[in-house]
């Protein structure tokens, strides 16, 4: 049996083996690495990949809002997840309609905290109606809107007469934003 000579090194041919051996070693681990990596998914915070707010601006149904003050007000208000690039829902689009409203008159309307039967302050300020119909993107998602229930739409007679309410739904009331919610 030889013996190894410790003290003398290796020799040329056994250094080149070393280093190739060492070298595809470290090439099989990246090529390994980088194909794990592909194959996985971006990390998202658990928030997002569990709230179905992944959208293509889903939108509930238009919705009744009750008459108040004996005003016959016929309105209707519909909820829009709004997506991002992403397909992440971080804003609502708050429609609202009110057939027979007065021409000409701006009607305040508001997404307050609480019920129509226990209004608490204004969570989300909407456009006013102007001619029956107001748009408003809110910076709320689906998501915010369930976790802030309870919450009231409610529509005002007038600028001037802001103290009169016209119309009022509670949001959910239908379960529209838990369908949302859920993606259906």
């Amino acid at each position: 049996m030889q013996k190894i000579n410790f003290r003398k090194g290796f020799t040329r041919i056994e250094l080149i083996i070393v280093v190739g051996v060492v070298a595809i070693i470290i090439g099989v681990g990246i090529v390994m690495w980088l194909k794990i990596k592909s194959e996985r998914s971006p990390i998202e915070p658990a928030f997002f990949t569990n709230t179905p707010q992944r959208t293509t601006d889903s939108s509930s149904p238009m919705i009744l809002l009750n008459a108040q003050n004996n005003s016959g007000l016929n309105a209707k208000y519909q909820l829009t997840a709004v997506g991002s690039s992403s397909g992440i829902s971080s804003q609502t689009k708050v429609v609202l309609i009110a057939n027979n409203a007065s021409q000409g008159v701006s009607m305040p309307a508001h997404i307050h905290s609480g019920s129509c039967a226990n209004l608490g302050a204004v969570k989300y300020p909407l456009s006013n109606l102007i001619n029956g119909a107001s748009t408003t993107t809110i910076n709320a998602s689906i998501l915010q809107l369930k976790l802030d229930l309870p919450l009231a739409i409610n529509i005002h007679k007038s600028v001037t007469e802001a103290g009169i309410y016209v119309a009022c739904a509670d949001l959910n009331a239908d379960g529209s934003i838990d369908r949302l919610y859920n993606g259906n």
